[in-house]
């Protein structure tokens, strides 16, 4: 999912991962290696 919003002409601006303890790094990360959070 993150490679692909990524990709889109209107790029991302904003990410918020609002998920438990458990899953919150792993979907961050993805992001992260995106650089799309400027952020955490």
């Amino acid at each position: 999912m993150a490679e692909a919003e990524s990709a889109r002409p209107d790029g991302v601006d904003l990410v918020v991962v609002a998920t438990p303890n458990d899953s919150h790094f792993a979907i961050a990360s993805v992001f992260l290696a995106q650089g799309d959070l400027g952020r955490v």
